[in-house]
Formats: C-alpha cells, sequence, structure tokens
C-alpha cells in the first residue's frame, strides 16, 4: 500500500472548531475485490444526522475515484446499529463478516460496500 494515498477530511463547525472526520484510501481487505477503504469516519453526537458524515463519506468517494479507484470498502462493529444505518441509507451492502479482538473483548465487523463509486458524484 502507498501510504502517499492516504487521506483525511475535517469538518468545522462555524467557529472553526473540528464536528468531525473521515479518512480513506487504498483498500486493506485483500480477502474482498474493493479497491478503496473508508478507513474511519466519526461526527461528534451534536453534529450528527445533519448531513456531515454523508457529505464527508462523498469526499472520500470523490476521492478515491479521483485516485483511480472504483469502489469501496468499510468495516463497522456489528453492533453500531447507526452506523449500519446511515451506511445503507447511503448505498451500501453488508458482504462479509469477520471477528476482531479489542483489549479482552471479541467482537463481530461487518463489512459494508460500494462497487461504483460514481454514485456519490
Amino acid at each position: 500500500m502507498d501510504l502517499s494515498e492516504e487521506f483525511l477530511y475535517v469538518a468545522e463547525n462555524d467557529k472553526g472548531e473540528v464536528a468531525g472526520f473521515a479518512s480513506g484510501g487504498p483498500s486493506r481487505s485483500p480477502e474482498f475485490a474493493y479497491d478503496g477503504e473508508l478507513y474511519a469516519i466519526y461526527i461528534l453526537q451534536e453534529y450528527q444526522q445533519k448531513g456531515i458524515g454523508r457529505k464527508l463519506i462523498s469526499k472520500i468517494a470523490e476521492k478515491l475515484l479521483e485516485n483511480g479507484y472504483q469502489s469501496m470498502i468499510v468495516w463497522v462493529l456489528k453492533d453500531n446499529q447507526a452506523a449500519k444505518q446511515a451506511y445503507i441509507k447511503l448505498g451500501g451492502k453488508v458482504i462479509g463478516k469477520k471477528d476482531i479482538q479489542i483489549g479482552k473483548r471479541m467482537l463481530v465487523e461487518e463489512a459494508f460496500v460500494w462497487e461504483d463509486l460514481t454514485g456519490f458524484l
């Protein structure tokens, strides 16, 4: 993976304070045939449900397209219903899952994909 292809977008409120962020780049999931990845997205609670997440994900998709990628995968904890509903609303589809260990806890992540990023344009 070429680290120069990783990128980060930050959303600010009208006072210049961070309201959220999203990062992406080449896929880190070789077990699936999707070339781009949304690595992380986080929106402060007071800014959720205001379209910021959709705008950040769209920026990630646009940048991936600019870099020659056609699709995108994101991993989300199975119990994170809010994120999963947002991804479904944006057209993401579940294609797989895996067990992960965080500290002493075993959790399940689900993979959501967008096969054609041009839908974000």
